[in-house]
Order: structure tokens, then sequence, then C-alpha cells
């Protein structure tokens, strides 16, 4: 083969890879302006070698093998540098095109989450908007309604917000009451029988304190102690000269003679100072049928001085020491028995049992009383007035005339209507704390001379415990032991500051009431 031909053939080779070359660059992507920067392969003269002739030098070549096989192996090296750097390139766009096609799925995802936010905002908005149109709630359905403009709807939501925050604080108001007084006192529907409570125990005081006729033996006579007890219990100056710690008139046994004379006083048998039951009560009428006056009633003792009692428990069930009480000539011709408030009745009472209980309602069931004043007889009365003092109260109760009494004219018909009060507590009340609940039961405080816990009797035991620590003594009428002394005139004053003192000193706290409720030994 000449020189010549083998020249022309590498050259035609050279054109063919040229063109193959710019179609695999327009395959991967490149255009026309980069493709005219690259530059192009660099074809050299020198090829493989023919094995069947010696290697030849052409025109422009030294003609050295070394050089040869450099010219060989740049050609090689530069042609694979070309089709790594187009492979490279290839997996460089590729990749971005991943990360852009990641971008955008992701673009897409936010946007579908931001549109699904909006509707579950538009969602709420919608049933916020729905629930206000249809509220049954005052000036809500107006913040809905869409005719309305943005300020009456403020309007509107402002007075909600406003009778929202009121009504919040009046139930937290209430609430801290409750806290502070649990017990709630609540009328119950429910009837109660005539059979479960008592017919109340009523006690009737003379206000004549003494008789005349008696008043004018004692003071034409010459027994100074009989002097000294008229002047005590007509509240007179002390005219005698005498004291009652020297002639003993703080005596008990001889205040009770003199006031009833249940024996003889001094040896000296005369008539009671005071008006007797059987003088003052003329005629009796219980349950509709006439009735022996003396066996309904019974004098007892009270702030008043002498009086008559209907319907009260048998002093055993009254005091804890019922030997420390005289009898006062008083009879029960019908059976009793130890009723609290608490047990009440059971069924197997009799009617007929004191306390007794009413049949029915209306004047004929109840009592009625026919009463002589002996207005003739008066020497010292009470109010310095004419008539009766009477007091509906607790069979289980020692009355106090002179505070809670009410005045009955003679000459004159009167009728008194008793509503019944009943408090029914429950045991779970049990559980409250005492200072929360105010009140107890009879179980829990213990009164040293009632069997019952009142209210009233407790006042009443309190204001003797604090008189006899104060003064030594005790009025007549009061709760007290058989040897306590018995307050006379002199100690008056002292009784009155004591009874001061005690009333300013009534506390619901425990401790105070402890300390009042104290017994001089």
């Amino acid at each position: 083969m000449s020189s010549e031909t083998y020249l022309r053939r590498a050259r035609a080779f050279a054109n063919r890879h040229v063109q193959v070359s710019e179609l695999e660059q327009r395959a991967l992507g490149y255009n026309s302006e980069s493709m005219e920067n690259r530059q192009p392969l660099t074809v050299n003269t020198v090829h493989l070698p023919n094995s069947y002739k010696t290697l030849q030098s052409f025109e422009g070549f030294n003609n050295s093998k070394s050089k040869t096989l450099k010219v060989r192996n740049s050609y090689f090296q530069r042609a694979y540098d070309h089709r790594s750097q187009d492979k490279l390139n290839f997996s460089t766009r590729r990749n971005l095109q991943t990360q852009k096609e990641n971008i955008n799925e992701y673009n897409a995802k936010q946007n579908n989450n931001n549109k699904q936010t909006c509707l579950k905002k538009l969602n709420i908005c919608t049933i916020a908007q729905e629930y206000c149109a249809n509220s049954s709630l005052h000036g809500l359905r107006y913040v809905g309604d869409s005719h309305l403009v943005l300020m009456e709807k403020l309007f509107w939501l402002l007075s909600f917000i406003c009778a929202f925050a009121s009504a919040t604080y009046f139930i937290w108001h209430v609430y801290n009451k409750w806290i502070d007084s649990p017990i709630i006192i609540s009328m119950s529907p429910e009837p109660v029988s005539y059979n479960q409570f008592p017919f109340p125990s009523i006690t009737i005081c003379n206000m004549n304190n003494a008789k005349r006729t008696e008043a004018h033996r004692i003071i034409n006579g010459s027994d100074p102690l009989e002097k000294l007890l008229l002047e005590d219990i007509c509240n007179f100056p002390n005219t005698s000269g005498g004291e009652s710690s020297i002639y003993g008139a703080a005596d008990w046994n001889n205040v009770l003679h003199f006031m009833i004379n249940v024996g003889n006083f001094n040896s000296i048998q005369f008539d009671s100072v005071t008006q007797p039951c059987t003088d003052m009560l003329y005629y009796c009428q219980w349950r509709g049928n006439s009735t022996d006056c003396e066996e309904i009633f019974n004098p007892t003792l009270t702030d008043e001085g002498m009086c008559c009692n209907f319907n009260t428990v048998h002093k055993k069930y009254l005091f804890y020491n019922p030997l420390d009480w005289s009898d006062l000539n008083i009879t029960y011709p019908y059976p009793m028995m130890d009723w609290k408030p608490e047990t009440g009745y059971n069924d197997t009472v009799h009617l007929d049992t004191q306390p007794w209980r009413p049949y029915g309602a209306g004047s004929y069931w109840g009592l009625s009383l026919a009463l002589d004043t002996e207005s003739n007889d008066y020497y010292c009365s009470s109010t310095s007035g004419v008539g009766f003092k009477m007091l509906l109260h607790n069979p289980v109760e020692t009355p106090k005339i002179a505070d809670f009494g009410f005045a009955l004219s003679p000459g004159k018909e009167t009728r008194i209507v008793i509503t019944p009060r009943i408090y029914s507590a429950s045991w779970s009340i049990l559980g409250i704390s005492r200072k929360k609940r105010k009140c107890f039961f009879t179980t829990e405080r213990r009164l040293k001379y009632y069997r019952t816990y009142t209210q009233r009797n407790c006042l009443l035991e309190c204001e003797a415990n604090f008189t006899q620590k104060i003064c030594h003594c005790v009025q007549y009428y009061m709760p007290k032991s058989a040897n306590t002394p018995i307050c006379g005139k002199k100690d008056d004053i002292c009784a009155t500051d004591a009874r001061r003192l005690m009333e300013t000193n009534l506390y619901d706290d425990e401790t105070t009431a402890g300390k009042l409720n104290v017994t001089e030994t």
C-alpha cells in the first residue's frame, strides 16, 4: 500500500469519527454553540502499524520510535477523557433533573397541605357561625347573624362575654358560701303526721308575784326572814335591816317553801305567797273533753316566779340528777316516756303517753283554758300590770318567761294559732365539722344538768355556770345542784353583770364555749 493511499484512508477515518462524535454530542444535549467551542480531536497521521511492513516516517514527523508511541498514547488518552467527561455531564444533569422533580413534588404536597388547613379553618369558622346563629343563648345568636354589620356583632359578643363573666362571678361566690356554710335548710315537700311530733309545752304565769292577803300578813308579822324574802320576790328595796346570809334567805328550801308552801315554814303553817295553779286555772278542755286542770297542769319555777306548766316530760327525763329538784307537788297521772327530738315516737307508743300529741288541727282538738287573775289580790306585779304571761316551748326545755313570754290581758278571749316547725337533720352532716354546721346532736355535747341538748338548755346552763363562777351563787330558777347557794337581793348586780358578760362572750368557737360552760365545785 502506498503512502498516499494510507494517508487518504486515515483522513476518511478521522472525518467519520468526527461525525459520530457530533451525533453523540447532540444525543447528550450539546448545542451547536457548545460544539463549536469544543476543540476537535487531534488526528495523528501515525496509526496502527502494519505488521507486514516496517514503520515509516511521514513528512512533518520525526523518525523516532519513542515519539511515535507517545503520539499514539496521547491520541487514545484524549479520546477517553472526552468520553468520560460526556458521561459525567450526563450523570450530573440527570441528578439535577431528579432533584428538581423532588422539589416540585415537595412544593405540590406543601400546597396541598396549606389548602387542607385553609379548608379546616373554613370549616371551623362555618361551624362556629352556624352554632351562634342557631344557639338559644340570648345575645349569642346575633353574633352569627350574617345580616348584621361587624359593629353590631362585636356589641353582642361583648354583651355575652360580660354576662358570662358575671354569671361566673356569682357562681364562684355561691361556691365559696357553700364551702363556708355547707348546711342548707330547705322546706320538705312531704307532709308530717300529727302523731310524729308532740303538742307544745305551755307555761302560764300570773304577773302577780305575791298575794295581797299574804303580803299584809308578813308585813304585820314579826318574822324578819319572811319580810326579807317578800322584798326579794317583789324586788323591793331592803327595809327589814337583815342580811340574807345571816338569816338564811339564800337557802333553797326556804325560798321553795316560801313561794309554794309545801310544808311548815319555821314550824308555822300558812298559805302560799304566790297564786297556786288550782286558783289560777278555772276551766280546762283538752282534745275536746273537759278535763280536771290538776291532772294536766303542774307547778314549776321560772324567772317569773311560780307558774303552771302543761305537757312537760318527767323530771327524771329532763335532768341527770332529779333528786336535786323538789317535787313541787307535781303529779303524773298519765304514762310518761323518755322523748327526745332526735328519736321521736315509735309505733308502739300510745297516744295518751306524755308528752301528748294532738289528735288533729283546730281549736276543738287543742287546749282551751279559763284563767282567773284575782286582780283584787294583787300586791306586786312583775310588769306593773294585770294579766298573765304565756310561753310555748319544747317539752324538754326549761322556760324563760321574762325573756320570751307574751302577755294575755284579763277579760278577753285570746286565740293562739300554733304552726309547728320541725327541723330534720340528716345523719350525713356528722361528717361536717361542728364549726361549719353550727349545730350539735345530743350525743355530741353532754350538758351537766340537762339530759337533752337544746340551744335554750345550753344557754340557761351556761348562764348558771357563769353566774356561779363569778357570784358564787345561782338564781333560784336556774339548773343547779342541791347544795348550790341561791342568789339573794344583794347579788342582783353581780348576777346581772355575769349574764351580760356571758352574752357578750357567746361565740361559735368550741374553745370559748368550753370556757363558758364551767361549773364551780
